[in-house]
């Protein structure tokens, strides 16, 4: 009897040695292959006339790639905040970058303001908005990340 409860003991520690390994080896090769390459990829957005000169394409958004993985497409999701509110007036609809950004450079691009429905009828000015990343999907032959930027930030 003593011998089977022994035996219980050892296999039930094996089976949590085993489901530790696991788990180890699992968050070991999520870090290998998307966070390391995440943490150094950077989303920005802002309004730059100098950048995006035309009206119909005022938002610029820019992806700096410092990982060593190459970015082959990207999805962003945008902020966009009157001045001294808090609501969302962006329609919440994913920027989707198709272009190849390679390790150690920056990719821009130039979109449309989108508006949510009920804030249309308020004829927003985009340039008057505060824009910021909210969420972005990086995805490389090594890696499908996700990335957030801190709260208002338009880094």
């Amino acid at each position: 009897m003593q011998m089977a409860r022994n035996e219980s003991v050892r296999a039930i520690a094996f089976a949590g040695l085993l489901l530790t390994l696991t788990a180890a080896s699992i968050y070991a090769a999520q870090w290998w292959t998307y966070d390391r390459h995440a943490a150094k990829i950077r989303a920005s957005v802002q309004i730059d006339k100098a950048q995006c000169p035309e009206d119909a394409l005022p938002v610029h958004v820019e992806i700096f790639n410092g990982s060593s993985a190459t970015i082959e497409n990207t999805h962003i999701y945008l902020s966009a905040r009157r001045p001294g509110r808090s609501a969302d007036v962006g329609d919440q609809l994913p920027i989707d970058f198709e272009a190849i950004v390679p390790p150690a450079k920056t990719l821009f691009s130039c979109f449309e303001a989108h508006i949510a429905g009920p804030f249309q009828e308020e004829n927003l000015d985009p340039r008057t908005l505060q824009w910021s990343v909210l969420t972005a999907f990086w995805h490389s032959p090594v890696a499908l990340s996700r990335i957030r930027s801190p709260a208002g930030c338009s880094c």
